[in-house]
């Protein structure tokens, strides 16, 4: 009292007896009376402290105005500022973009007034469009009309009141439906329990939370003390308060709750955390922290602000305006003399329009009791004739129909004149076969619509003839044939601006077909895409699907239409293969692989097509056609000699193409014979060499292996073969399944020399088994059996379609039996052929013995082991050998000669000791792991030991202890 007195404090001092129970509200009412509040304290002391220059640390004083340190200069404040309090308002305005907030505050407390008067002058200051509305709630102020005023200036409320007045609050803003989503409430809390809010002060214990003001002096006095022993330490004065308290600035400070830093401004850096009232619970919930050292508003991850509804954030400004009177939201009103004659106007279109329905279904049902759609047999004339152009463009293409590579699927492929004459008119006709023909009222509806096609790429509809058990749909005849015909004639050349204009007619008619009431066409293909004479592509063989499946109609599906019917998996679509024609573009191609996706939802319609086209290609809808295909055929005429030797040079390469395929067949002096039309006649061989030879074990590898991988293995054994035949001189006579046949020394004779062909042959195909590898079954070598007999033949062509140059005689069984009564990977062959192969020397040959053949009765065979190493040379060949070369050599025979037994021992114990390698394999891995289980489940058992152990001792020390304790009270007993 006294020291505030000398430094000019205007103070007073009231006391009271706390023991007598003096009213400390009388107290409390008494201390109002004369001051105003902190922050006004501060204001004053502050101002007498700098002209005194003095320090001041105080822990109170949250006013804006004190942060201005040009008017105090030595005033350092510990509690939170109004202006930083203002920056987490401003990033929190900022986040949802609120630019209008009203400012509602209570004038019961200081603390709320100075709260509203800073927060009101900072957010003027930030540029927020700010109202501030007060009410006195101990004068119990209608807080309704409070509300209600704010509502017509903003959505975003910061207020500032007590705690209990503020859930008043709420609970009118509920009865007045302010807490839908529309609005947001802020209210500021300084702490939990203080004298602004919630006024009980809880005594669980003596650690109840303690006035933030009252930590703020104690802290307040710390620093002082050891700026003040900092500053006695330095030399310095005490009574310079400009010094001190620079010392206090810019600083960080060891306080009851951790470090505090004070800014270059004098201020205690705060921070301050945003909190949410969920609408499942009566608890706030922090989601947010605005951090005073970094200026940052950091929102919680895994907490969300709850906004009711879940209609997020409130808009700053409401669509209709505050009061909902924006002129966007107002509807024009009309007059009764307008309303009126709408409706009148609206009656005379609904009667209008009434009348054009009754007169349009009265035409429709006349229509349907006409039969006009029935073509009489006086009024039709078919032809029984094919037409000139369509006789000339099927004898182009003879020669690609005999290859098959193109063929008609069905009568009405555009090649065959399906014509009649009806009124004088072509016609087109599509022929059924039915037993009982049934025309219904929704078929005849669709006839109708068919007819009244407006659309110049669709086929016209002319009607139905019915005769005896078979029924013809006629439609407009198109004389140019179908589009699979023109693709197919050579003789016109399309160029890009015709394919285009096609491409362009096949997209209009389907688009107009899609969008009318027969949605579908049900079998697009080239065969139902017509050209007319004007060269303008027709689609046909739409509509009467219920009419079509009365009826019966032979059709062919080719391989690609079957594969597709039968919906393979993967589903089978065509390879488009990669085109360098200018005509088409990138965009083309990708437009046609997108057709194909299996997904129908994925393809893209007609109209979508129609639209890539033309941004591909840049044509138009209206370029000229028949201009265009007329200067083709022009330059057609002009270039007509350059494409006569074009077709000369292909027609020369066909031939050569045929010529090899068919040498390929037959002999070339058999092909020959043929291709010049005399005659082969049959001849005789008196000695030729035969081949045979077959896969062992190939039934068990046909039952272990689809078809495709036996196609698969022959076709690739075989094209090693036929890649090793081509090195001698030797002929292929045929294959039959695994069995392989080949004959030497006809047609044209070779002497002696066909039984050493075939014999070197038959080693190479020997060696080239023990390298191959089955494609599916790498691990499992492969195995043959060779067989050979030379002897007497007859050979000669047989059969007219795929002749065949066929050998006739017994030498061709017994090389057949010398197959068949062979062992793997060794070629049998007879005497015949081993006396035939003496001559040459060459081959080692071993005798296998006298062996009963089937049809032949008892006879000697041979082996043929490989090449003989032959060590015997001439003298002059020794004389240039040392005698270290001739021993190394007699050497290396002798090791191969014990050897080769040595091997044939070993092969079949490798065979035997290798499953028992793997079974000692597993029980080793068995054994292994059951050791594991074992040392695992001793580890358990020894600590298992040692815990009984352990408790053992424990209860034997427990033991001791009672027997002790029972001795004891016995001798006291």
């Amino acid at each position: 009292m006294v020291a505030f007195q000398y430094a000019g404090i205007n103070v007073e001092h009231i006391s009271f007896d706390s023991s007598q129970n003096d009213d400390i509200g009388v107290v409390l009412k008494q201390t109002s009376l004369r001051s105003r509040g902190c922050s006004f304290g501060v204001d004053v002391i502050g101002r007498l402290a700098a002209s005194w220059n003095l320090p001041v640390i105080t822990p109170v004083g949250t006013n804006a105005d004190l942060a201005n340190k040009n008017n105090f200069p030595t005033l350092t404040r510990l509690s939170f500022g109004m202006n930083k309090f203002s920056q987490m308002y401003l990033s929190i305005f900022r986040r949802y973009n609120w630019t209008d907030v009203t400012i509602i505050h209570d004038v019961t407390h200081s603390f709320f007034i100075i709260a509203g008067d800073s927060l009101m002058i900072a957010f003027q200051y930030a540029g927020i469009n700010v109202e501030r509305i007060s009410f006195d709630s101990s004068q119990n102020d209608d807080i309704g009309v409070v509300l209600k005023q704010a509502s017509i200036r903003s959505r975003v409320f910061i207020v500032s009141c007590s705690g209990d007045t503020f859930r008043e609050m709420m609970l009118i803003a509920n009865q007045l439906g302010m807490t839908t989503g529309e609005y947001v409430f802020i209210i500021i809390s300084l702490f939990n329990g203080d004298s602004l809010g919630d006024f009980s002060w809880r005594r669980h214990d003596s650690l109840d939370e303690a006035n933030p003001f009252i930590t703020s002096m104690y802290e307040a006095f710390m620093i002082y003390a050891s700026v003040a022993n900092e500053t006695i330490s330095e030399g310095g004065d005490l009574r310079d308060g400009m010094a001190v308290t620079q010392k206090f600035w810019n600083r960080e400070f060891r306080g009851l709750d951790g470090s505090f830093k004070i800014d270059s401004n004098g201020d205690r850096n705060t921070d301050f955390s945003l909190l949410d009232l969920d609408g499942t619970s009566v608890e706030y919930k922090v989601v947010a922290n605005y951090f005073g050292l970094d200026g940052k508003l950091v929102f919680n991850d895994s907490i969300e602000i709850h906004w009711p509804n879940n209609r997020g954030p409130p808009l700053n400004r409401p669509l209709c305006g505050y009061d909902g009177n924006d002129s966007k939201c107002k509807k024009s009103e009309l007059s009764t003399t307008a309303i009126l004659v709408i409706v009148l106007v609206a009656c005379l279109v609904l009667f209008l329009l009434a009348l054009m329905i009754i007169w349009r279904k009265h035409r429709r049902e006349n229509d349907i009791r006409s039969n006009w759609w029935r073509i009489e047999q006086e009024d039709l004339l078919i032809c029984k004739f094919i037409s000139r152009s369509v006789h000339s463009i099927m004898s182009e293409f003879s020669l690609s129909k005999s290859v098959g590579k193109h063929s008609s699927t069905s009568n009405d492929d555009g090649l065959l004149a399906n014509k009649a004459i009806y009124k004088g008119s072509n016609v087109h006709f599509k022929k059924f076969e039915t037993k009982h023909l049934n025309i219904d009222r929704k078929m005849i509806l669709e006839m109708i619509e068919m007819r009244d096609f407006n659309c110049s790429n669709l086929t016209k509809f002319i009607g139905l003839h019915a005769k005896n058990q078979h029924i013809l749909i006629l439609t407009e005849n198109c004389c140019r044939g179908n589009l699979q015909a023109l693709l197919l004639n050579d003789s016109i050349h399309l160029d890009k601006d015709l394919k285009m204009a096609l491409i362009r007619d096949l997209i209009q008619g389907m688009t107009y077909l899609h969008q009318s009431n027969i949605c579908i066409h049900g079998g697009l293909t080239s065969n139902s895409c017509v050209i007319d004479s004007r060269f303008v592509l027709k689609v046909t063989g739409f509509g009467l699907r219920r009419l079509k499946q009365q009826c019966k109609e032979i059709i062919r599906h080719d391989k690609i239409i079957l594969k597709v019917i039968n919906i393979e998996n993967p589903p089978f679509r065509p390879t488009l293969p990669k085109s360098n024609n200018k005509d088409f573009s990138r965009g083309i191609d990708t437009l046609m692989y997108d057709c194909l996706k299996e997904d129908p939802q994925n393809r893209p319609n007609f109209m979508i097509i129609g639209k890539r086209i033309k941004e591909a290609t840049g044509f138009s809808k209206n370029h000229n056609v028949l201009d265009a295909l007329l200067k083709r055929m022009e330059q057609y005429a002009n270039n007509l000699e350059a494409l006569v030797l074009e077709r000369t040079q292909a027609f020369l390469e066909e031939k050569r193409k045929s010529e090899e395929l068919l040498y390929q067949v037959l002999p070339r002096s058999v092909a020959e014979r043929l291709r010049d039309g005399r005659p082969v006649d049959p001849e005789e061989f008196n000695c030729v060499t035969i081949y045979f030879s077959d896969i062992v074990g190939f039934t068990d590898l046909s039952s272990q292996s689809t078809p495709f991988q036996i196609v698969d293995l022959l076709n690739d054994l075989y094209n090693c073969f036929d890649e090793i035949i081509d090195s001698y001189d030797v002929y292929k006579v045929e294959t039959i399944g695994d069995a392989y046949m080949v004959v030497s020394g006809l047609p044209i004779l070779n002497g002696t020399k066909h039984v050493n062909e075939i014999a070197q042959m038959a080693l190479s195909i020997r060696d080239s088994v023990k390298c191959f590898r089955i494609p599916h079954k790498p691990e499992k070598s492969l195995q043959c059996r060779i067989g050979i007999h030379s002897g007497p033949v007859c050979a000669g062509v047989v059969g007219r379609r795929m002749p065949r140059y066929c050998l006739f005689g017994d030498t061709v069984n017994t090389a057949s039996r010398m197959e068949s009564n062979g062992e793997a990977m060794n070629i049998h062959i007879s005497e015949t052929t081993k006396m035939l192969l003496d001559s040459f020397s060459e081959f080692d040959v071993k005798c296998r013995g006298s062996m009963q053949i089937k049809g032949k009765g008892l006879m000697t065979t041979y082996w043929i082991k490989g090449y003989k190493i032959d060590i015997t040379m001439s003298d002059t060949s020794k004389s240039d050998l040392s005698q270290d070369s001739i021993i190394n050599i007699n050497v290396v025979t002798t090791l191969y000669e014990v050897l080769t037994p040595l091997y044939a021992v070993v092969t079949p114990l490798y065979a035997v000791v290798t499953p028992l390698y793997a079974v000692l394999t597993t029980v080793y891995a068995v054994l292994t792991t059951l050791y594991a289980v074992l040392t695992t489940l001793y580890a358990v058992l020894t600590t298992l030991y040692e815990v009984l152990t352990t408790l053992y001792a424990v209860v034997q020390t427990l033991y001791a202890v009672l027997t002790t304790l029972f001795e004891e009270i016995t001798t006291l007993y």
